[in-house]
C-alpha cells in the first residue's frame, strides 16, 4: 500500500511539473511572437505583423538605402532590428528580406547569401572580367562587384562565389 501511495504521489507531482512547464512555454511563445517582440526572423512568403503595416514603418528614401524600386503593389518596410522588407501593400506577404549592415562598407557577404537587390545593378556588375582576373561566369551567372569583393551571383541572386579585390 505505501509503494502505490508514493506511486501516486510522484506521478501527481511529474503532472503538476509538466502542466507548469508547458503553461511556461505557451506563455513563452505567445510573448516570442507577438509584434513588440521582434527577436524571431521572418522569411519570404511570411505575412507581416500588423504593427509594421503601418504608415511610420514605410521606408520612402529607398534609393537612398540601396534598394531596388518596389513593383507595383509592394512597398519597403524597415522593422524594428534594421532590416528593410519588401512587402506587398494590400496583404503584408513577404517578398525580400534585406539587412541593413549590407549596405556598410565594411560588410564582408558570405557565399550562400542572397545579394540584395541594390547590388544587382549595372552600377555593381563586372563586364570586363578578365582584366579583373576573374574566371568567365557560367550562363545565367554574373560578377559583381560590391566594397571589396568580387561575387560571382547566380540568376536567383545567390553568391556562388567570392574573390577579394587584388588592386
Amino acid at each position: 500500500m505505501k509503494h502505490l501511495i508514493g506511486a501516486v504521489i510522484a506521478l501527481s507531482l511529474l503532472g503538476s511539473t509538466a502542466a507548469v512547464a508547458q503553461r511556461d512555454n505557451q506563455d513563452y511563445q505567445r510573448n516570442f511572437n507577438e509584434p513588440n517582440n521582434d527577436r524571431h526572423h521572418w522569411s519570404k512568403g511570411d505575412r507581416l505583423p500588423e504593427q509594421y503595416r503601418q504608415d511610420r514603418y514605410v521606408v520612402g528614401d529607398w534609393k537612398q538605402h540601396n534598394l531596388r524600386t518596389p513593383p507595383r503593389g509592394y512597398h519597403w518596410v524597415r522593422n524594428d532590428n534594421d532590416q528593410f522588407i519588401l512587402a506587398a501593400i494590400a496583404t503584408g506577404v513577404i517578398y525580400e528580406i534585406v539587412s541593413e549592415n549590407q549596405n556598410r562598407d565594411d560588410y564582408r557577404w558570405s557565399r550562400g547569401e542572397r545579394l540584395s537587390e541594390g547590388y544587382r545593378g549595372d552600377r555593381y556588375i563586372v563586364t570586363d572580367w578578365r582584366n579583373s582576373h576573374l574566371q568567365r561566369p557560367a550562363r545565367g551567372s554574373h560578377w559583381v562587384h560590391v566594397n571589396d569583393q568580387f561575387m560571382l551571383i547566380s540568376g536567383n541572386g545567390v553568391i556562388a562565389q567570392i574573390v577579394s579585390d587584388r588592386r
